[in-house]
């Protein structure tokens, strides 16, 4: 199936690209969300699901952090400046709380999760199926509805989940309403290292080519001559934007 889906009900127009004015404006939030453990919810099927120990979600959002902030040689400006890229979870476990006085912190060009997401197509809450991102210090993992907190990622311009089945309909349908740009997420479960390396290529090819649709497709293709068929993070890769372009 195609790589790339639309957002149909977005009101988002290609003008509102995440390059769109001086990278001082621009701001970006990371969540390092490394938990694990039983989650325990009613909204989950059979009421809990387990959580394997992630290992490089860490180093994953670290380094993310430096490429977004990485000046670009030729034209000597970086993605974002410093002091407009947020980190949770590197310091403690990132709480509810955290979480949402961070999304309530104004318009975040860029958001980017790192960490455990599962997607429910039976007994959803909504049609298309439920998407669930997973917060909390090791082994108290705590549920999280997508659809609870894609309303604060509105404004967002792209929202990166690096995370298992990120890129099913229970995220994509939630994150269209909300108005989000585009995504980026994968449509079943991966390598959490696998995905990490995948993410970071994407951002250097981003800084590279200010193109969304480029840095997805050269990171995708990479990963595969990397790796092949011996792992499928690059076919589970999904771009949802308004428009793809190659």
């Amino acid at each position: 199936s195609s790589v790339a889906r639309r957002l149909i009900a977005s009101g988002a127009s290609t003008s509102d690209d995440l390059f769109t004015g001086s990278p001082a404006a621009r701001r970006a939030l990371l969540i390092c969300a490394d938990t694990r453990g039983d989650a325990f919810s009613t909204k989950l099927l059979g009421g809990q699901v387990k959580l394997d120990p992630l290992r490089s979600v860490r180093l994953e959002c670290k380094r993310v952090r430096k490429l977004l902030t990485k000046k670009d040689p030729r034209s000597g400006q970086p993605l974002f400046y410093e002091d407009n890229v947020k980190v949770l979870g590197l310091d403690g476990p990132v709480t509810r709380a955290d979480l949402n006085a961070a999304l309530r912190e104004g318009i975040w060009d860029l958001i980017h999760f790192a960490g455990h997401t599962c997607f429910q197509r039976h007994g959803a809450q909504q049609a298309g199926g439920t998407g669930f991102l997973f917060i909390g210090p090791p082994d108290e993992p705590e549920c999280i509805d997508f659809g609870e907190v894609s309303g604060f990622m509105g404004k967002a311009r792209f929202v990166y989940l690096s995370s298992c089945e990120s890129g099913n309909s229970g995220f994509a349908t939630l994150a269209a309403a909300a108005g989000i740009h585009a995504v980026l997420g994968y449509r079943c479960r991966v390598n959490d290292r696998t995905a990490a390396i995948q993410a970071l290529l994407f951002y250097r090819l981003l800084l590279r080519s200010h193109s969304l649709g480029s840095a997805f497709g050269l990171a995708r293709r990479r990963i595969y001559r990397r790796y092949g068929d011996s792992d499928n993070a690059w076919a589970s890769a999904m771009l949802v934007t308004p428009e793809f372009r190659t």
